[in-house]
């Protein structure tokens, strides 16, 4: 009778206690939607692919721009003796990064059609693109990007009530 009671005990014991299958895949899931998310944020904000220690200078047309979080996108259309010409895609900083360095105006600054003269980091693997250091307009105005393999330093364009830059 005691070992019948015993064995029951431990039946009770191990149902209470013992995860469910159900508990037991949820748990399975949280752990690789955490691992998986990890990988991607990590490779997300990596700038290997571009050569930081080579820069590019391109004078061209603004083609079009996709001001957008968390990164903004620039195409720009560069003679290369043939017609059309080659359409670079230039990545920059996420908005409220640009409007901070830029300026309030910065969205006005740049407007499709306008000559401007950018320098990059190009891409290792030679396709068209890069990571912008710097743009000048055509009215001589410079507009700088913090990219990997320049200083962090870099000034922050003053609004109209500011009379120079503000470090950072």
């Amino acid at each position: 009778m005691r070992d019948r009671q015993s064995l029951e005990l431990r039946k009770s014991v191990l149902e209470v206690t013992a995860p469910k299958p159900r508990t037991q895949w949820a748990f399975i899931a949280i752990i690789a939607s955490l691992l998986m998310g990890t990988g991607a944020a990590s490779a997300h904000h990596s700038a290997a692919m571009y050569d930081a220690s080579k820069t590019v200078t391109l004078h061209g047309t603004l083609q079009r721009t996709q001001l957008s979080n968390p990164h903004s996108w620039f195409w720009l259309v560069v003679p290369n003796g043939e017609s059309s010409g080659e359409v670079w895609a230039l990545e920059g900083g996420g908005v409220a990064e640009l409007i901070r360095r830029w300026g309030p105006d910065a969205k006005n600054d740049l407007t499709i059609g306008q000559k401007i003269t950018i320098t990059i980091h190009p891409l290792k693997d030679g396709r068209l693109s890069g990571q912008i250091v710097s743009i000048i307009l055509e009215d001589g105005k410079v507009l700088s990007e913090p990219t990997a393999g320049t200083a962090p330093s870099a000034p922050t364009y003053p609004s109209s009530s500011q009379a120079s830059p503000v470090p950072q």
